[in-house]
């Protein structure tokens, strides 16, 4: 049967919109087909009634068997109903908003559908999150008639109004903390909560301690705080889930209170560690596993947790064998590592229903990388990003072996953990401004050198 590819316009003002979006975008991955694009989340403006929140939007490509529009649109409703859409007045606020922008190259212009949508065309919170999409698309589906559709309908005014692009969005009761993408460059403060880091580990050697750590680190101007209760350094033993458990849950409970407005994300690999520490207040859960080592934690993210940021790592192997597993071609370290991670966990993550945007990616420098590989995937960053779905990028060179190996070339001496943070501020200004969020021990003297390089490389 022939497949066409529907163009689906998202949009939310009421309620968690970010939780809005990504169940509409898992039960339309469900009810109408295979979701083959997506755009990225945009707050735009209300459009009509201006005393209004702003809307989170987003437009979406599916693959679909379904020929009669009327039935798409019934499905559309359905979905909005579903989710507690409550009818109000025209142009007000919306709990979920579905359109059908494109279906094919259908026109249809009857009292109950217009397609296209007879208004996408004039606003800009249809018209750029759809070239962002289309320029999404694989080789293997044409979109030909959309550009076209573009090129003569699309008003010239919108270059000028273009809506704010979402990098890491976040929507809960407790904060309201977004990130325009390319604004600049956001610090990960890291909060290591046991014994064996290869950096710090025994240096928080209380509850109280990390609290206070994790305080230090928001007003050195942390953007994000890491915890952390499982070492994943080469060779580290794996801790029992309850002593994970331990570790972490006090910290967060305690910071979620005294900084609300600051977004926690929990280091595991564990589903239980992420589900108990989620419900404790984290928004990001940040597994150096990419999903391989709990094969339950992209499920119950997908199910249980519809509105969590997932950042995905590459990696090979474990802790106690990743280093043996270190064998790319070439000057491919990059391109190789960009294309497993789509394979193993981007992919998989789609298809299990959690949407694109609640997705970052990590290139896992340090993990199945000898130093030369690390350096090589450094040089080539944008070559990762762009290879892996080009979604917002996350690099977490602090303190690493490699960056170590360089700062001894000239003494021959080991240079120890704690005296690689300088180096580390060069390595993250380096790789501006392909990367959008930097995960580092030291915040201040990083935070003060992305400054200047996110003025020389940002506009």
């Amino acid at each position: 049967m022939t497949k066409n590819i529907i163009y689906i316009g998202l949009g939310s003002n009421v309620g968690n919109r970010l939780e809005s979006l990504n169940r509409a975008w898992s039960l339309l991955q469900k009810g109408l087909g295979k979701i083959i694009t997506s755009s990225s989340v945009y707050e735009t403006l209300p459009w009509g009634i201006r005393e209004q929140r702003n809307f989170y939007n987003a437009i979406i490509g599916i693959e679909t068997e379904i020929q009669d529009p009327y039935t798409i649109l019934a499905q559309l409703k359905g979905i909005e109903k579903k989710i507690g859409r409550i009818q109000r007045v025209r142009n007000g606020p919306r709990e979920i908003d579905l359109d059908i922008i494109l279906h094919g190259s259908k026109v249809i212009n009857e009292d109950k559908l217009q397609i296209p949508h007879p208004r996408a065309a004039q606003r800009a919170f249809v018209v750029t999150p759809l070239l962002e999409a289309i320029a999404q698309l694989r080789e293997s589906h044409d979109s030909t008639f959309v550009q076209r559709w573009l090129e003569d309908h699309v008003d010239p005014h919108l270059k000028n109004q273009q809506p704010q692009k979402l990098l890491v969005p976040l929507d809960s009761d407790e904060k309201e903390k977004n990130w325009i993408a390319n604004e600049r460059t956001l610090v990960m403060g890291i909060i290591n909560a046991t014994p064996d880091s290869f950096s710090d580990g025994g240096h928080l050697s209380s509850v109280q301690s990390a609290i206070d750590f994790g305080l230090r680190l928001v007003d050195q101007g942390a953007d994000i705080l890491d915890l952390g209760g499982e070492s994943t350094r080469p060779g580290a033993k794996i801790p029992n889930i309850q002593i994970e458990l331990d570790r972490v849950l006090p910290i967060i409970q305690a910071l979620r209170t005294k900084i609300p407005s600051i977004p926690l994300s929990i280091d595991t690999r564990r589903a239980q560690v992420a589900k108990e520490a989620a419900n404790a207040g984290v928004s990001i859960i940040n597994d150096v596993s990419g999903g391989r080592f709990d094969p339950n934690l992209l499920s119950m993210l997908a199910q249980d947790f519809p509105a969590l940021i997932y950042i995905a790592t590459h990696s090979r192997g474990d802790p106690t064998n990743m280093n043996q597993l270190t064998h790319y071609e070439h000057d491919k370290v990059a391109l190789t590592a960009a294309q497993e991670l789509v394979d193993t966990t981007l992919q998989p993550a789609m298809n299990f229903g959690i949407a694109p945007w609640r997705l970052i990616t990590d290139p896992g420098l340090g993990f199945a990388k000898n130093i030369q590989q690390n350096f090589e995937l450094m040089r080539n960053i944008s070559t990762f990003k762009h290879h892996a779905l080009n979604l917002p990028l996350l690099v977490g060179p602090s303190r690493k072996s490699f960056i170590g190996h360089a700062l001894q070339q000239d003494s021959r001496q080991t240079v120890p953990p704690h005296l690689r943070d300088w180096a580390t501020a060069g390595a993250c200004c380096a790789l501006i401004p392909s990367a959008d969020i930097v995960r580092v021990h030291n915040v201040r003297g990083v935070k003060d050198a992305l400054l200047l390089a996110d003025a020389i490389s940002r506009r």
